[in-house]
């Protein structure tokens, strides 16, 4: 089990990728569940050494804001799981986690040699100036 780490919002009523790459251009929303971008997809599959591994995305309690998001390739799943994505391969999250992440987009960036997963959540608040954490 792996923990990939990573948060971040993104100002409202745009579709630009705080990636600062002007050319990104993120999936629209779905208020009904978390959709992930072509870039969180392919950083992903690539990190998936088994067929029967699933991406679980989280939100726990921690940072200086309060929530943080928490990604886990996992090798199990629970029975109260909540499916978000079936293909290329399973995305899941339990079902607390599933409703504050509902309208969410899922990213993978790169800036500056770092990688990671980026959540541009328009419920977030706040977000910790580290970037870590948010509030709802």
């Amino acid at each position: 089990m792996a923990d990939l780490i990573g948060i971040g919002k993104r100002k409202k009523n745009t579709r630009k990728s705080v990636s600062e790459t002007p050319e990104r251009i993120l999936p629209p929303a779905n208020p009904e569940r978390l959709v992930l971008s072509n870039a969180a997809n392919t950083e992903i599959r690539t990190r998936m050494s088994q067929k029967d591994e699933v991406f679980r995305v989280g939100v726990r309690a921690g940072g200086c804001s309060g929530l943080e998001y928490n990604f886990v390739l996992d090798a199990t799943e629970k029975e109260r799981d909540r499916v978000i994505q079936e293909s290329p391969f399973r995305v899941i999250s339990d079902p607390k986690s599933f409703e504050v992440l509902k309208g969410c987009i899922l990213d993978h960036v790169e800036k500056d040699g770092a990688r990671r997963f980026l959540v541009v959540n328009p419920q977030a608040q706040s977000t910790c100036s580290c970037g870590q954490s948010f509030a709802l």
